[in-house]
C-alpha cells in the first residue's frame, strides 16, 4: 500500500509543479522500499523516474539501463498501467517516432485497468510526441480533438474529481492541451490569440514556461526578432527546479539555442552566445550519448548557426546542407523546414541570391508539407518575391 501511494504521488503533476523538491525524497524512498521488501508491480516506477533523475543529471547510459529495467519489470508482471515506465528518458535513446508507440500502448493498458485519467493523459502526450516527430499539423490537430474530447468526457463522468491527485492531474492536462492548440492554430490559420492562457492569468512557473517556450517558437518561424528576445528572455527568467528529463526538453534546448543565436546575430550581446552555447553543448552531449535519430540533424543546425554567427561562412554553408539532409532521411519535416529557411537567409546575406532562393522554394515546399499554411502565406510568399525582385542582381549567369 505504502509503495502504491508513493507511485502515485510520484507520478502526480502536483509534487513536479508544486514540491519539486520532494520528487527525488519520494523516488529514493521507494527504490529502498523495494530494496528492502522486494519488488512490487509499483517498482517499475520507482525505477522509471530514478533513471529519469540520473539522466537528467548528465548520466544518460545510465538512466536507460534503469528505465529498461522498469519496462523488464512491467512485461513480466503483465500489469496493466500508463504509469510512467520511462518513455521520457527513453526519447533521448530511441527513435522519438517509436515512443509513440509507447505512449499508445500506454492507453491500451490503462484503459484495460480501467485508468481513463491516465488514458486522457497519454493522448495528448502522443499528440506532442507527433508535433515533435514532424507530422503534419493537420494531424497534430485532430489528435487534440480526440484529447479534448477525453478531458471532456472525464469531467462529465465525474472521473477526475474522485481524488485530488486526480483532479489535479487533469486540470493541468487541460492547460497544457490549451497550449499546443494555440501554438498548432498560430502555425496554420495564423490565430494571433493567447485567449485562455496569458501570463497575467498563470503563474505557475511550470506552466507558465510552456507558455513562453511556444511563444518563442512562433517568433522563429515568423522571425519576429523582437518577439524573440522578449519570451526569449522571460524564458530564461523562469525558476523551476526540475528533477527529471522530460522528452520536450529536446524540443526546449533546441528552439532557444537557435533563437538565442539569431538575438546574438542582432544584438552581439555576449550573453546571447553564452545561452546559445550552452544549450548547444547539451544538444552535443545528447548527440553523442544518446540517439543520433533525434539529435544530429539539430546539433548540425546550431552549429551551422553558431559559425554564421561567428562569421565562419565556410563551415556554415555545409554544416546547413548537413541539417537539410540529416532532418530529411529522418523525417523531421519541421526542422527540415525550417533548416532550409535558415539556410537560405544565410546565403541572402552572404550575397549568394539564386541558393538563397534555391533554399527559399524548398523550405516553402516543406512548409506547406508540414502543414504550416500561416508561415507559407505570411512570410514565404513575401520572402520569394523580394527574392524574385533581386535574383537579377546576382554575379551568377
Amino acid at each position: 500500500m505504502a509503495t502504491k501511494v508513493l507511485a502515485k504521488i510520484c507520478n502526480s503533476s502536483g509534487i513536479h509543479q508544486c514540491k519539486p523538491s520532494l520528487f527525488p525524497l519520494v523516488v529514493c524512498t521507494l527504490v529502498h522500499l523495494t530494496i528492502d521488501h522486494g519488488v512490487s508491480p509499483m517498482s517499475a516506477i520507482c525505477f522509471a523516474y530514478y533513471g529519469s533523475m540520473i539522466a537528467y543529471l548528465g548520466d544518460l547510459r545510465g538512466g536507460h539501463r534503469f528505465t529498461k529495467l522498469a519496462k523488464a519489470l512491467i512485461n513480466k508482471s503483465q500489469y496493466n498501467t500508463n504509469e510512467n515506465a520511462g518513455e521520457d528518458t527513453l526519447s533521448y535513446i530511441e527513435p522519438i517516432q517509436s515512443i509513440i508507440e509507447y505512449r499508445k500502448d500506454g492507453i491500451q493498458k490503462a484503459l484495460a485497468g480501467g485508468d481513463i485519467q491516465s488514458a486522457c493523459a497519454n493522448t495528448l502526450l502522443v499528440t506532442i510526441d507527433q508535433l515533435w516527430s514532424g507530422a503534419p499539423l493537420t494531424q497534430v490537430k485532430e489528435g487534440l480533438a480526440s484529447a479534448q474530447q477525453s478531458s471532456k468526457f472525464l469531467t462529465f463522468s465525474g472521473c477526475a474529481h474522485t481524488q485530488f491527485l486526480e483532479g489535479y492531474d487533469h486540470q493541468v492536462g487541460l492547460v497544457y492541451l490549451r497550449i499546443v492548440e494555440i501554438f498548432v492554430s498560430r502555425l496554420m490559420i495564423d490565430e494571433n490569440t493567447n485567449a485562455g492562457m496569458s501570463a497575467s492569468s498563470n503563474t505557475n512557473p511550470y506552466q507558465l514556461r510552456v507558455h513562453t517556450f511556444y511563444q518563442v517558437i512562433v517568433s522563429l518561424v515568423f522571425d519576429n526578432v523582437d518577439e524573440m528576445k522578449c519570451y526569449a528572455e522571460k524564458y530564461f527568467d523562469i525558476t523551476s527546479n526540475d528533477w527529471y528529463l522530460q522528452s520536450v526538453y529536446a524540443g526546449h534546448f533546441f528552439c532557444l539555442g537557435l533563437a538565442s543565436f539569431r538575438i546574438y546575430r542582432e544584438t552581439r550581446e555576449e550573453l546571447w552566445a553564452q545561452r546559445a552555447n550552452k544549450l548547444r553543448e547539451r544538444i552535443q552531449s545528447w548527440n553523442e550519448h544518446g540517439s543520433r535519430w533525434n539529435f544530429k540533424h539539430k546539433l548540425e543546425l546550431m552549429k551551422a548557426e553558431e559559425a554564421y554567427s561567428n562569421g565562419n561562412f565556410a563551415s556554415a554553408q555545409g554544416l546547413y546542407d548537413e541539417a537539410v539532409s540529416t532532418a530529411k532521411q529522418h523525417k523531421f519535416i519541421q526542422d527540415e523546414a525550417l533548416a532550409y529557411e535558415l539556410a537560405a537567409k544565410f546565403h541572402f546575406a552572404i550575397g549568394n541570391k539564386s541558393i538563397s532562393l534555391k533554399y527559399f522554394i524548398e523550405a516553402h515546399e516543406k512548409y506547406y508539407e508540414w502543414n504550416a499554411f500561416a508561415k507559407n502565406h505570411s512570410r514565404m510568399h513575401c520572402l520569394l518575391e523580394d527574392q524574385q525582385g533581386l535574383i537579377s542582381t546576382d554575379d551568377t549567369p
